[in-house]
């Protein structure tokens, strides 16, 4: 039982520090979403862009063997958050 115990320990331990990879990339996507947003309202570009949402959810559900319903709600969240950021 202890041997399992630590194996699930090490797991958990793993998806932690995968966990605060992931939080470290959205916090540094945030930011550049947000100089995107100064740099669109500069020059009087409209903050949201329907066709590149689009094409970043198509590229992404290409590119992973996640499910692909997943992916979408994934990256509508993210997208949406940044679109906030924007503002």
């Amino acid at each position: 039982m202890v041997a399992g115990l630590t194996k699930l320990h090490f797991w958990r331990k793993k998806i932690d520090r995968i966990d605060s990879r992931i939080l470290r990339l959205l916090e540094k996507r945030e930011r550049v979403c947000v100089k995107i947003g100064k740099w669109k309202k500069s020059r009087g570009i409209p903050i949201r862009d329907k066709k590149r949402e689009a094409e970043i959810i198509k590229n992404k559900c290409s590119k992973t063997k996640l499910d692909k319903k997943f992916v979408t709600r994934l990256y509508r969240l993210i997208i949406e958050h940044c679109v906030s950021k924007e503002k």
